[in-house]
């Protein structure tokens, strides 16, 4: 069985759009997915092997999305934003530990 979709996290911005991160840990993937117009984009945040773990995403109120999360493999916790629920060409993680 594929391990697609564990750990998810969601989330509503002002809009009323959904926000969901969650690990493909069949891919060993951090992902997201934003609802906007009606249709789905995905993408993937982290392709670092073991990204995602216990992810949790929030919206904040300038409809931010911030995402925390665990590498399992190395056991860092990461952290990512995403301006205005735009995603940026690079998602980049902000903090490692």
């Amino acid at each position: 069985t594929d391990d697609v979709g564990e750990w998810p996290s969601l989330a509503l911005d002002s809009n009323g759009d959904a926000h969901i991160s969650y690990s493909d840990t069949f891919n060993g993937r951090l992902r997201y997915a934003q609802k906007a117009y009606d249709f789905w984009y995905l993408n993937t945040l982290d392709y670092t092997s073991g990204a995602g773990k216990f992810s949790d995403l929030a919206v904040d109120d300038q409809d931010g999305v911030h995402i925390g999360y665990i590498n399992e493999n190395n056991h860092n916790l990461s952290y990512i934003k995403i301006p205005d629920a735009q995603l940026p060409e690079l998602p980049e993680v902000v903090n490692s530990y």
